[in-house]
């Protein structure tokens, strides 16, 4: 529902509109932008010298886009006199034009023995299975070799994808704050598209995951404390979560190893004058085997403890998926591409392989987080 008149709360509760803040962030990249091109060139680059390319969730409404393109000529980003200057494109099918390039050396190598692919399992039900028996391009060429079970690639495969005419593909484009996801067919050699599925997706991003990890906090020290916490020392509030972003990327279901949070001074010190304890004591009475406090001073979350933070946001992904592939209109998908930011989480890719590799190929190139930046 992003829209001109959209408002930004920031921590300490003080409300900005949105254009303010997109506007500003632009301005910043443009400058930047130019800046780097004149430097590496050693010419001097100017506004009208480039094509600017913004890219959107493909589930943003035509008024979030028109937002974008606002914000851009506010920031001097083209102009409502050239508008042709800057292009919008959507997310997922720029991931689609880079995944569709790559060579089997680029992907993440498939972790199939890991479990099995006789059955999909949904907590809310069970997905269909037809695609399966239907014929589609190889895309493994197995080469198995042995593997510790503790690392993230049990079974190594070579693999490449091969798109003809008329292979259809569902991209997973999983961001910060939302997913989408589109369901194209290649219409011909050329690599002209066809969507076959409304975007569709939600705001299950790895925000997510964050908010887990807050509610976490609020059980443990009070829902009263953080909030006031979050309000009043904004900067400590945002290294808290920083020191939390750090731990969540290194997360895997293949690690046996506890996470350590560090919590910042600021929090540990706002605690102790507002509750006259420690934080060590609020975490003993918690009383929860999966999360102590180390005697290096840091929280310390077990590999299961981090791994419910991440279950309802992978659920929600998951469950959409599903969804999507249950609909009568997609049938014959052969592959699934998974990209962006959060698809880097080693949790994510291994829930996604596991939910359906049963039924199609489950794509994640090397640089995930890279992949929509490369198609444009």
């Amino acid at each position: 529902d992003l829209n001109t008149q959209t408002l930004i709360p920031a921590s300490n509760g003080r409300k900005v509109p949105a254009l303010t803040i997109f506007t500003y962030a632009l301005q910043y990249f443009k400058e930047h932008a130019l800046r780097e091109l004149s430097d590496q060139s050693g010419t001097r680059f100017v506004n009208e010298d480039v094509r600017w390319v913004i890219t959107v969730p493909a589930i943003w409404k035509q008024a979030a886009k028109q937002f974008m393109r606002e914000a851009a000529y506010q920031a001097g980003i083209a102009s409502r006199e050239f508008p042709d200057q800057l292009l919008i494109a959507l997310e997922p099918e720029a991931a689609s034009i880079y995944i569709r390039k790559l060579r089997m050396h680029q992907f993440v190598p498939d972790e199939t023995p890991t479990y099995s692919r006789n059955s999909v399992r949904r907590d809310h039900g069970t997905l269909s299975s037809s695609l399966s028996n239907q014929s589609s391009p190889t895309i493994f060429d197995s080469d198995k070799l042995s593997a510790d079970q503790s690392d993230y690639s049990t079974n190594k495969q070579a693999f490449e994808v091969v798109l003809d005419r008329g292979t259809r593909y569902i991209v997973v484009d999983c961001g910060g704050g939302t997913v989408d996801m589109t369901v194209h067919e290649l219409d011909n050699k050329l690599g002209t598209l066809k969507e076959l599925y409304k975007a569709t997706g939600g705001p299950f991003g790895s925000v997510g995951v964050d908010q887990e990890f807050e509610k976490l906090m609020s059980t443990i020290f009070t829902k009263e404390l953080m909030e006031d916490f979050k309000m009043k020392r904004p900067a400590g509030y945002v290294d808290l979560m920083i020191a939390f972003e750090a731990r969540k990327r290194t997360a895997s279901p293949f690690k046996h190893n506890s996470l350590n949070i560090s919590l910042p001074f600021s929090f540990i010190d706002y605690y102790k004058k507002k509750k006259g304890s420690t934080v060590e004591s609020a975490i003993r009475r918690h009383n929860d085997v999966d999360i102590k406090w180390s005697s290096q001073g840091m929280m310390r979350l077990t590999p299961e403890a981090m791994k419910r933070l991440f279950h309802p946001t992978v659920e929600k992904i998951k469950g959409t998926i599903g969804d999507v592939l249950n609909s009568p209109d997609v049938k014959g998908i052969q592959y699934l591409f998974l990209v962006g930011g959060f698809a880097e989480s080693p949790i994510l890719q291994h829930e996604v392989r596991r939910a359906f590799s049963s039924i199609l190929k489950v794509i994640i190139p090397q640089d995930v987080s890279l992949s929509i930046l490369k198609g444009l």
